[in-house]
């Protein structure tokens, strides 16, 4: 099993990476960042978000077929990492494109779709990491388990906005689909199989 604070050192790596693409772009602009560099941030950010994003999801499936990594204890620091990133994409926005404005980010979201979507996973995701803690899980009881049940929702719709956005399809983005398509495809077979056999089970009780 990989120390988390191994495992939360390599999180960090990005935001690293991005420091130094932002210093790079103070002392030499374009050097690494091309001839749009708040675009590249945006992106950035964004990319990581989605990619970390999709390694939360994926870690319940991966956990049962390598139980003895025991990876769900890492599935909440891995989340909330990738609302971490998010938080940094939807900042650059709000501070390099739309100013921090109410009115004029309120407009952003209703005329922009594919912003429109990106809200939606946002409040979603925010929604799910300030309820992280064992103490909300805890007062909230059943209710808990309902709302972190969106992250079903909150993955299509941040992979939606992330492809709306590059506004190409490229190969990076195919392969997001294929993981999300495939971690989808092993909770429903999963659940089916223990439907199965909770039928089998039954009929055999009668």
């Amino acid at each position: 099993m990989l120390s988390r604070k191994y495992l939360a050192a390599l999180l960090l790596l990005p935001l690293f990476w991005s420091l130094i693409l932002v210093a790079s772009e103070m002392h030499r602009p374009g050097y690494l960042m091309g001839s749009d560099p708040n675009e590249e941030l945006l992106h950035f950010f964004g990319g990581w978000a989605i990619r970390i994003l999709l390694l939360s999801y994926a870690l319940a499936g991966l956990n049962r077929w390598l139980p003895k990594l025991r990876l769900l204890q890492s599935r909440r620091m891995v989340g909330l990492f990738a609302f971490f990133y998010l938080a940094l994409h939807f900042s650059t926005y709000v501070t390099l494109f739309v100013e921090p404005e109410w009115d004029v980010l309120m407009d952003e979201v209703i005329q922009r779709p594919y912003i429109t979507v990106g809200a939606i996973a946002l409040a979603l995701l925010c929604s799910m990491a300030l309820t992280s803690t064992d103490r909300a899980r805890r007062m909230m009881g059943v209710y808990w388990k309902k709302l972190h049940g969106l992250i079903h929702l909150a993955v299509p719709l941040a992979l939606i906005h992330y492809s709306w956005a590059l506004k190409v399809v490229n190969l990076e983005l195919v392969i997001y689909f294929v993981i999300f398509g495939f971690v989808v495809l092993e909770r429903v077979t999963k659940n089916f199989r223990k439907v199965a056999r909770f039928r089998i089970k039954n009929t055999a009780v009668r």
